[in-house]
């Protein structure tokens, strides 16, 4: 099984994307991808695409105010989860503790614009929080999935 541990901001929400949204007086919904960087999105699209077998689970804070069944209408219903939000802890002791009651889980990536995913950095794909998804990212993506293959 393909998992993609999958952060929100930074990822599809960028610097650049916050001060166009600021400059431009338009109203951040969180309950709607119409918010996102539509580059950002198109870039996911892409590795949504090319590894038509991936499986996504929630670490984003987001997970926290947005139910399953919104991130599946975003994210071509390939949700199958959230880490949990009752460890203080990095994201990747949360990403720890879902792989371990997840035990089918043997090949997975990170999309996130943090680095607190100690014990997993070498499972990371890291965005510019300044720029979110970008195309070099999503290409790295679909490699590394391929790699698994």
């Amino acid at each position: 099984m393909n998992v993609l541990f999958l952060d929100i901001d930074g990822v599809f929400n960028s610097h650049q994307w916050w001060m166009k949204i600021k400059r431009d007086g338009l109203i951040f919904d969180l309950t709607s991808k119409e918010s996102f960087c539509p580059i950002c999105l198109s870039n996911f699209q892409y590795i949504l695409e090319n590894i038509p077998d991936i499986n996504i689970v929630i670490t984003s804070t987001w997970r926290k105010y947005t139910s399953l069944e919104t991130f599946n209408s975003w994210f071509d219903n390939k949700v199958i989860g959230k880490t949990t939000t009752t460890f203080v802890a990095n994201r990747g002791e949360e990403i720890k503790h879902f792989l371990e009651t997840n035990p089918q889980i043997k090949n997975f990536l990170i999309l996130d614009d943090d680095q607190d995913m100690t014990p997993f950095n070498d499972h990371l794909v890291k965005t510019d929080p300044r720029t979110g998804l970008m195309l070099d990212k999503a290409i790295e993506v679909i490699e590394r999935f391929r790699k698994f293959s």
